[in-house]
């Protein structure tokens, strides 16, 4: 995608406007492209409430966009002219108009194409973020958004301890209540 103020193309909008007649050997393209790299995500569960189960957090990475059209005369503003730009709208008719939505690869896998208990192929990695071993230690914790992850499972690790740590507390925030707010 090429970014900008609210402006993206998406590969095939690119392909479009500036390589028309360009002809891909599908396998050496898909050969030049880089791999996918993979996404780390906090556990956000306890091994001590199910040690068969691992909880991540994650929130949709989404972005409102502009219109093709818009985007493509607001370049023309700008003094960046695509000669095929004309016959792209029109080949797109109404499309071309309507707003575009961007979303992340993996959160809309993760958010709109699992279903809970689906099983994921996944990697875990040994973490050194742990509660401390004496269960009268204050613990104060501090999250946003996704950031809350880890505390979740400290949250979950006191329900399975039965409440044995009592001097805890956890501070939450976020910018777009509406949105950001991932726990109701």
């Amino acid at each position: 995608m090429l970014t900008g103020e609210k402006g993206r193309l998406s590969l095939r909008d690119f392909f479009e406007l500036f390589l028309p007649s360009a002809e891909l050997d599908l396998c050496a393209f898909l050969q030049l492209c880089p791999r996918q790299k993979s996404r780390p995500y906090t556990i956000a569960s306890s091994s001590k409430e199910d040690p068969s189960r691992i909880g991540i957090c994650v929130s949709l990475v989404q972005e409102e966009l502009s219109s093709l059209d818009a985007l493509l005369k607001a370049l023309a503003a700008k003094n960046y002219t695509l000669p095929r730009a004309a016959a792209y709208l029109e080949q797109l008719g109404a499309a071309a108009s309507q707003p575009r939505r961007f979303r992340g690869l993996c959160t809309q896998m993760l958010c709109t194409k699992t279903t809970r208990g689906e099983k994921l192929w996944i990697y875990a990695r040994a973490s050194s973020f742990r509660l401390p071993r004496r269960t009268t230690t204050p613990i104060i914790m501090l999250g946003a958004g996704t950031g809350l992850a880890p505390f979740r499972g400290f949250v979950r690790e006191f329900r399975a301890e039965s409440g044995s740590r009592t001097r805890t507390i956890l501070f939450f925030g976020c910018t777009k209540q509406n949105e950001d707010f991932i726990y109701t």
